[in-house]
């Protein structure tokens, strides 16, 4: 989240510097100015802001500071990093055609824009990507205090989206009292029952455990659930297999797997990336490749264009997949597996199920974000459930968008 607003007051603080340029250029000087060496200044503030960043140790590094006493200092820092690359450049340069007042200026305002976007940008920041339809449903396991300790972080960085819903105790209901009342939904051995019960999307172990074998049942119970399991410390050995690790805002978690679409900037990169690809593909292939299907199917099979299915999608919710019909209308027969020699087929049909055609209106699930360019194949509604017995950890694919293409292909 950090580099997003990192980006974002870059933006803010290019458009003050060349607003504020074109004020002293037109209104001041009224004439024509050295716009190169004002173009050379901008570079060295984007150096300077960026070496900022990179000087921040652990505990300033946080995108979302909650308390106001806080707010000048990463502001300060930034506006200082930028006078001093001025400076240096200026030194070094000596140039004497740029505007000290213009300097002094920018300086100035860019310390009032930095300094309010670190109180509202991080607020507007967190509710465009944290916002409550991406919440993280948690369920936390563990004592008492271990969860008050774990809620008193969570408040803290509510920000995130972390959404708790209810914690497991052995210690009862008794133990969860004051800020912590209403909390307690059941006994520690009650996992697999609350996940079927309630729409969990991560569970977290609040406190180690001593018994090995509870811990792998959780994983297990969650894996088969397709939740995120989450460890509140580094216990790799312990666990039995290799975890990630993350220190978040001085909440040390284990994570069992590396999640690179939990980063904001990676979600924000891979949904460029699927809109680009998608728009070029339904601008240029689909619409020849609704001709041809339009064509065989009325020579072959007259009715509907397209064939829309319910699939299992991200978090485990369903959406309807589109696809060129390939079969004859069997509504009846609409869960059934396609086999090799399968009658309802036309030879058409066949043709478009050989080349991938019928896959081609899946960009149109891209463009409405039901699906990613990339990722796990959705499956039947019937197959999942079938699968997800079959294979303990099948469910963990539904933690990111179905694909038109993935591994298995």
């Amino acid at each position: 989240m950090l580099r997003i607003q990192f980006l974002v007051q870059c933006v803010i603080v290019a458009g003050l510097y060349w607003t504020l340029m074109w004020m002293m250029e037109a209104v001041i000087y009224r004439e024509p100015h050295l716009i190169g060496q004002y173009a050379n200044y901008s570079v060295v503030i984007f150096v300077a802001m960026f070496m900022e960043l990179l000087s921040r140790n652990s505990e300033r590094r946080q995108a979302f500071r909650r308390r106001m006493r806080r707010k000048p200092s990463a502001a300060f820092r930034q506006v200082v990093f930028i006078a001093a690359g001025m400076s240096l450049y200026l030194v070094l340069t000596k140039d004497h055609a740029i505007s000290r007042v213009f300097l002094m200026s920018f300086l100035a305002t860019a310390f009032l824009a930095l300094n309010f976007s670190e109180y509202f940008l991080a607020r507007l920041l967190s509710q465009a990507i944290f916002g409550s339809k991406n919440n993280a449903r948690t369920l936390l396991v563990g004592p008492s205090r271990s969860v008050l300790a774990f809620q008193e972080w969570a408040h803290e960085k509510r920000m995130y989206g972390l959404q708790i819903i209810g914690a497991l105790s052995d210690e009862g209901p008794s133990a969860f009292r004051g800020s912590l009342a209403g909390m307690w939904i059941g006994g520690e051995n009650e996992v697999g029952k609350k996940l079927s019960e309630h729409r969990i999307d991560q569970l977290v172990l609040v406190e180690p455990v001593d018994d090995m074998n509870q811990v792998r049942d959780m994983i297990r119970l969650c894996e088969m659930h397709g939740i995120r399991f989450v460890l509140v410390n580094d216990m790799s050995e312990w666990a039995g297999r290799k975890l990630a690790s993350r220190n978040l805002d001085g909440m040390n978690m284990t994570f069992l797997y590396e999640e690179p679409l939990e980063d904001p900037v990676n979600q924000i990169l891979k949904r460029a990336f699927d809109i680009a690809i998608a728009l070029v593909a339904c601008v240029t292939v689909l619409p020849v490749a609704c001709l041809i299907a339009a064509v065989i199917h009325r020579i072959q099979s007259p009715g509907a264009l397209f064939f829309k299915q319910k699939r299992i999608g991200i978090k485990g919710a369903a959406f309807e997949i589109f696809k060129f019909r390939t079969l004859h209308d069997c509504p009846d027969e609409e869960g059934k597996q396609v086999t090799t020699a399968d009658e309802r087929v036309f030879s058409g049909g066949r043709f478009l199920r050989k080349f991938s055609i019928d896959e081609l209106p899946q960009f149109l699930n891209v463009l409405k974000g039901e699906m990613s360019v990339i990722g796990p194949r959705p499956h039947f509604l019937e197959h999942d459930e079938y699968f997800a017995k079959l294979l303990q950890n099948y469910k963990t694919r539904s933690l990111v968008k179905p694909g038109i293409t993935g591994l298995a292909q």
